[in-house]
């Protein structure tokens, strides 16, 4: 009997791709044989096919007709979902973002803007700052989402429960930033300057009374955190190179 032989079904790789195919040809019934597509296409094959409903007729050189649908499908939609730990004191690292994902195609990749990158669901030991994952599925289709992290206020107390500033300026600065107090410290302060993903690029320890300077001329242009920790407490300032 008058059939069709079908040697390729290619569903839709990413959910509002085109990418659908159909290979067939006719089989049995007296050739040759005619081809029509329900869009009026007269050719045996298709491809760049969107998600949807194809049929075919086929009519063979004696008047038999055979006719048969494809349905061509796509996954769901690949989405991101996120959830968050923020930093539980001011200049601290324990911030952690965890990625959810429903849709496309398992398994799935994990890519975060972090330095090192990390290539995980979750992404753990996050200083404030806003992160971005990207997910990529089985079959190479991406999705990306951002999470902001955020840490308590900056400002300190000392240990008579007093306030007090800290004051760091130019800022943004090309070269030299000064760090002040409004307050004698009179004592060892503890500087780390990292990157908006995390990464130390600074360490300085050293006795201050009242302010420092720091040179910060090998730095690359960018935003930068200033973690200064004194008297056990600390202060996070968030600077610009330019």
């Amino acid at each position: 009997p008058l059939g069709l032989n079908t040697t390729l079904h290619q569903n839709i790789s990413c959910n509002g791709g085109n990418n659908g195919a159909i290979t067939t040809t006719g089989s049995g019934g007296k050739t040759p044989y005619t081809y029509l597509w329900n869009n009026g296409t007269t050719i045996k094959s298709r491809t760049g096919l969107a998600a949807s409903n194809y049929t075919l007729t086929v009519t063979d050189n004696k008047g038999c007709v055979y006719t048969q649908t494809f349905n061509i499908t796509q996954p769901a939609v690949l989405s991101i979902s996120t959830s968050k730990t923020n930093v539980s004191v001011n200049g601290g690292n324990d911030g952690s973002a965890t990625a959810t994902v429903t849709g496309g195609t398992s398994p799935y990749s994990y890519s975060w803007n972090t330095s090192p990158v990390k290539t995980t669901s979750n992404a753990t030991g996050l200083v404030a700052g806003t992160y971005t994952v990207t997910v990529t599925d089985a079959n190479s289709c991406t999705a990306t989402k951002s999470v902001t992290i955020t840490q308590p206020g900056a400002r300190l107390m000392d240990s008579d429960n007093l306030s007090f500033n800290l004051h760091v300026y130019p800022n943004p600065t090309s070269d030299v930033l000064n760090i002040a107090f409004d307050h004698i410290i009179d004592g060892e302060v503890a500087v780390r300057i990292y990157t908006q993903y995390g990464a130390i690029v600074y360490t300085s320890n050293r006795i201050v009374e009242d302010a420092l300077q720091l040179d910060l001329k090998h730095l690359a242009k960018g935003v930068y955190y200033v973690n200064v920790e004194c008297l056990g407490l600390r202060f996070n300032k968030r600077i610009v190179l330019h």
